[in-house]
């Protein structure tokens, strides 16, 4: 028998011809059963089973708990929750970290920091009877056992880095004895972004075309099109009318026989 089993209230755990209840049991049918949540105590001597109780309850914000890696997404770790530092009985075995509480620093690649298997240590950030939010932010929280991804061999801290010493691997973790305090320069800060997004760009937008749309535009309808409307059609209604009628008069002038006059 599992002697770090726990046992729920009502759960068979021995007979009565091997052993008598203790504390936390009872008799039943022939079946000593627990009558809570915790391990059993087999006493040999006395022949009697007894069940020490733990502190059951759900997690609560700023409990610390520890767990394994079961799944690395590109925005999201998946986490088996093993226990917690209190050592509880949970009621919730799953949570999650999200990228943004992963650390203090910005993050593009989880798959570097976490591998599956790897055993972490976090904080609890909100938690409800489906899952957990995690958070590995600060010194003291992230991976506290790696696993090399190609061997599966436990991996040592080395400098910066964690080496392999079964197949020489040096991969890179999120791990808990770094210090994870924010750097200035260690990515683009969204205020430029949002000046390189807004200022030149609305500038662009704003004054240039309004400049375009009001100048070169009045210019183009209102200057040419009007020195072309007014202007030429001006001159050849008066100049090429008045030329035509006088060629015509100069014409009939010619032609004209004064003899007979």
């Amino acid at each position: 028998m599992n002697k770090n089993k726990v046992f729920v209230p009502g759960e068979i755990i021995a007979v009565e011809e091997e052993f008598v209840a203790g504390k936390n049991t009872f008799e039943e049918h022939g079946y000593v059963k627990a009558a809570g949540f915790g391990i059993a105590e087999f006493d040999n001597v006395n022949k009697e089973v007894s069940i020490t109780c733990k502190n059951i309850s759900n997690l609560t914000e700023n409990d610390i708990v520890f767990g394994k890696v079961m799944l690395v997404k590109d925005a999201v770790v998946v986490i088996e929750i093993i226990k917690s530092e209190e050592d509880r009985v949970l009621t919730v075995k799953k949570g999650q970290i999200p990228i943004k509480l992963v650390s203090n620093n910005y993050v593009t690649n989880l798959k570097k920091l976490f591998k599956i298997g790897d055993i972490l240590k976090a904080r609890v950030v909100s938690a409800n009877d489906l899952a957990v939010d995690l958070t590995t932010q600060g010194e003291g929280y992230g991976v506290t056992i790696a696993y090399c991804s190609q061997c599966r061999h436990e991996m040592k801290k080395s400098d910066d880095k964690l080496v392999c010493f079964n197949c020489g691997s040096i991969e890179e973790r999120k791990w808990f004895e770094d210090k994870d305090i924010r750097k200035e320069n260690d990515r683009f800060d969204s205020r430029r972004t949002n000046d390189f997004n807004r200022g030149p760009r609305n500038d662009f937008n704003r004054d240039t075309r309004n400049n375009f749309n009001r100048d070169s535009r009045n210019d183009f309808n209102r200057e040419p099109r009007n020195n072309f409307s007014r202007e030429p059609r001006n001159n050849f209604n008066n100049d090429s009318r008045n030329n035509f009628n006088n060629r015509k008069f100069n014409d009939d002038f010619k032609t004209r026989d004064f003899r007979g006059e």
